[in-house]
């Protein structure tokens, strides 16, 4: 693609065409790739399979595709793990229109439910179905287990692709009491902050009125014991933060403990937003695995200026240094350091992609990429 990084692979677009029993003709249309700018040429490579089948052997078969929800699969990575929703996807592929079929789930080791689902799918069509919840789970890794039987109340007819089972960690673990912290970017109307409990009702919420450009707000959350999910909604489809879009400024959100200890990063350049399944308790430990120093580089394409938005967990000395082709090119050292934000001028600079790198205590902790256009 002309102007982008290739992405991740996609799933393919496949059509089910009804052939004639002579010649049949398929027309692809197709829009055409202009390049406005000028400047890069996008190349395409397309790959087309076209495969001809008999009408299908089974008159009731159904086909589990995939367990969106709870998994660990990173292609489902922004609502996992999840705990109030279940989310699958099967397909029909018996020659009968699908109107109704019995779904078994769970999580192994906990109580199956059952759940029956009625509609219309004709043959290799499919759907998505969000089952109800909630999702158990026990410490650790845990298998959920979905099995498809009775597909318009008769015996499947071929069954090795009923049953489909996936992999997810338990939630993560959090104080009854912590803080939100969340710092708006440009853009702040675009952006809504909620809790949800098992209930589904609504216990925090920070509307994009209440917020103005780049303000730093904390909000102290108080909580019962149980479940909860948090969710950072961006109706700009460009996150706190976007490289390519550096007129929006930049925010962050984190969650911290009463004490100022970082509990969770989210990362800025999320796109539609952020999501975190958790569980509150009055047991919860500060979990060693997060780091608690947190570093913010803005924007990461200049001409001149850029900022440094600086979090440690105690004061302690910092050492932010430019490199090009790993030659310090700028170097600025702070003594005592806790939280803070720096500004830099690189306009005196060649232009070109330079490296700033981050020591703490004389510890290399943080590296990013910037370019000085």
């Amino acid at each position: 693609r002309g102007h982008w990084c290739p992405g991740d692979l996609q799933n393919p677009d496949c059509y089910d065409v009804k052939a004639s029993p002579k010649e049949s003709l398929i027309d692809i249309d197709m829009m055409p790739y202009v390049d406005f700018i000028g400047e890069v040429d996008g190349k395409e490579a397309i790959t087309a399979y076209l495969i001809q089948y008999k009408q299908p052997n089974r008159r009731f078969d159904v086909a589990m595709e995939e367990i969106e929800a709870p998994t660990s699969k990173q292609l489902y990575g922004r609502y996992n793990p999840s705990v109030f929703r279940p989310v699958i996807r099967f397909r029909n592929v018996g020659s009968e229109p699908l109107k109704e079929v019995e779904i078994k789930y769970g999580t192994k080791g906990f109580k199956s439910k059952s759940y029956k689902w009625t509609g219309h799918l004709d043959f290799y069509e499919e759907t998505t179905l969000v089952l109800p919840g909630p999702i158990e789970f026990d410490e650790g890794e845990n298998v959920f287990e979905v099995e498809l039987v009775k597909p318009n109340g008769k015996k499947d007819q071929w069954i090795p692709d009923n049953v489909m089972r996936s992999t997810f960690k338990s939630l993560k673990t959090l104080p009854l009491d912590f803080v939100v912290a969340y710092k708006t970017n440009k853009k702040p109307q675009e952006n809504l902050l909620f809790i949800i409990n098992e209930k589904q009702d609504t216990v925090y919420r920070r509307n994009p009125q209440q917020c103005k450009p780049d303000m730093l707000y904390t909000d102290t959350i108080h909580l019962k014991p149980g479940l909860y999910e948090f969710e950072l909604t961006d109706e700009g489809g460009d996150g706190l933060e976007f490289w390519a879009e550096p007129q929006q400024g930049y925010g962050y959100l984190r969650f911290l403990d009463t004490e100022g200890n970082i509990l969770h990063h989210f990362i800025s350049d999320c796109g539609n937003g952020q999501f975190l399944a958790f569980k509150a308790t009055p047991e919860a430990k500060l979990d060693s695995t997060v780091s608690q120093n947190a570093f913010f580089i803005y924007p990461r394409r200049t001409r001149d200026k850029l900022e440094l938005d600086a979090f440690l967990k105690k004061p302690q000395k910092l050492r932010v240094q430019f490199t090009a082709d790993g030659i310090p090119v700028e170097t600025h050292e702070y003594t005592d350091f806790k939280s803070g934000t720096f500004e830099y001028n690189i306009g005196y600079l060649p232009k070109g992609r330079y490296v700033v790198e981050i020591y703490v205590d004389n510890v290399l902790v943080h590296k990013d990429r910037i370019n000085r256009d």
